[in-house]
């Protein structure tokens, strides 16, 4: 199975609150699209780590070979809706200035 990436963005929109930008770019199942723009986001902190959970709905286009496995009247054939709930866990940097260097997720 080919190896499936999917970039995530994480910024401050316009009124500074955090959103998530997803866009698939290599997938066994989904059509390379996006970004998809998560604005539901909630982030907890203890003294080492935070703990981010996002949730977004959003419709997904199936790629090609996964089409053609699909009867002719199928209606999934156009793409399929998806509902995701994640949570990300990372350090908390030692320094203000520090960036994050490894994200775990699930």
């Amino acid at each position: 199975m080919k190896d499936r990436i999917v970039n995530c963005d994480i910024q401050e929109d316009t009124v500074g609150k955090l959103e998530m930008r997803f866009t698939i770019v290599q997938n066994p199942l989904f059509a390379p699209q996006g970004p998809n723009v998560v604005k539901d986001i909630a982030l907890r902190m203890t003294e080492t780590e935070y703990k981010m959970f996002y949730y977004f709905e959003t419709e997904r286009v199936l790629a090609d070979d996964v089409v053609k496995l699909l009867p002719v009247g199928d209606p999934h054939r156009g793409g399929v809706q998806i509902e995701t709930l994640g949570m990300v866990e990372f350090d908390r940097p030692l320094k203000k200035t520090d960036k994050v260097q490894l994200m775990t997720g699930k």
